[in-house]
């Protein structure tokens, strides 16, 4: 099932976008869904990198206060 979402770009950015879906035939909605589905398996890999960071981080931030303790 697909859901439907809003999004704001920048000018240049909407421009550029909407020029190559037009030499593409493709469309604007199509074309963004394709290359974030291409990247899923990166964007999982970034996520659960930025979800140990800040495990991390905490876990550091917990030492530090008991060292201050």
């Amino acid at each position: 099932m697909k859901q439907k979402f809003t999004i704001s770009l920048n000018q240049k950015t909407f421009e550029i976008l909407t020029k190559f879906v037009e030499v593409t035939g493709n469309t604007k909605s199509a074309f963004i869904s394709q290359v974030l589905d291409d990247q899923c398996d990166s964007l999982e890999k970034l996520i659960h990198m930025v979800e140990d960071a800040k495990k991390s981080a905490e876990i550091k931030m917990i030492k530090d206060e008991k060292r201050c303790l």
